[in-house]
């Protein structure tokens, strides 16, 4: 079919034969759907091809579209409008599949690290409780040291006072020995028998008998 064939047709109101010995006439939205692209991007590649177009008198214009453009493309064309989504391709999936794996992995030692730092701190609380029993049970034992220091003058002023208890008990026994010493002097000299009982009781007296 020419155009001259299209624009008899549009004058009595036909539309075209929807297939032709060159191909099918389809609107852009078929087109985009059979090819997987937009409506805008199935008008680029009618143009880019410079396929035949035609307007139809139901206001939508169609293309003849060769058979072999009217499967699916295998790969991606590489237009893409905002109507049409695409399948993501493989090194995309595989991308994302690393960066969700690093993602997962940040995160597991992100959980980690709050783990441990839970852990040193509780660890530093139990310490700081040893630390203030043992400064309580140091200020104990340094009051108790003080009290024993006090307990060992104390002692040692014992010590003293019975080092001068003795040494005065000593100091009494000489004296009482020179005592003696001198009435055995005194007895040994011929004192009269009158007094010799006198002299002999004050010995026996400072014997203690």
């Amino acid at each position: 079919m020419d155009h001259g064939d299209s624009n008899s047709l549009e004058a009595f109101g036909q539309q075209p034969r929807e297939r032709s010995g060159e191909g099918r006439w389809v609107t852009y939205d078929e087109l985009g759907r059979i090819r997987g692209i937009g409506r805008e991007s199935a008008g680029k590649l009618a143009q880019r091809k410079r396929w035949r177009r035609i307007p139809g008198n139901d206001g939508v214009a169609r293309v003849c579209v060769p058979p072999d453009w009217l499967t699916p493309a295998k790969e991606p064309s590489g237009e893409h409008s905002p109507g049409h989504s695409r399948e993501p391709s493989p090194k995309f999936v595989l991308v994302l599949s690393k960066l969700h794996e690093a993602i997962t992995s940040v995160t597991r030692a992100l959980e980690r690290s709050e783990a441990r730092a839970d852990a040193a701190v509780t660890r530093a609380d139990g310490l700081r409780d040893a630390i203030t029993v043992l400064e309580a049970k140091l200020a104990t034992a340094e009051g108790e040291r003080e009290r024993a220091d006090q307990l060992v003058d104390q002692v040692e002023g014992l010590h003293r006072l019975l080092s001068d208890a003795e040494r005065a008990a000593r100091d009494a026994e000489d004296g009482w020995k020179a005592v003696l010493q001198h009435v055995d002097a005194l007895e040994r000299a011929g004192v009269r028998a009158a007094g010799r009982g006198v002299l002999a009781r004050l010995r026996d007296a400072l014997r203690g008998v």
